[in-house]
């Protein structure tokens, strides 16, 4: 098992761990568990990312030169 640092969670260690780290650790109950990353916030993450550039690419602003 590992602490999920982007979303605060206790994940089982399988294969939704994105990252465990192996230097870093929290306490719980007395025990250390190591410290990661699950790849479910990063599929978040690029989810909200792509909803930005499809929201945006279609934005063509004025731009207006100096003489």
């Amino acid at each position: 098992m590992y602490y999920c640092l982007t979303c605060n969670k206790i994940h089982q260690h399988d294969m939704s761990a994105e990252k465990i780290f192996e230097s870093g650790y929290i306490l719980v109950n007395d025990t250390k568990v190591p410290l990661g990353i699950c790849k479910a916030e990063d599929s978040k993450k690029k989810k909200r990312k792509l909803q930005f550039n499809k929201l945006f690419s279609s934005f063509n602003p004025l731009i207006i030169k100096n003489s």
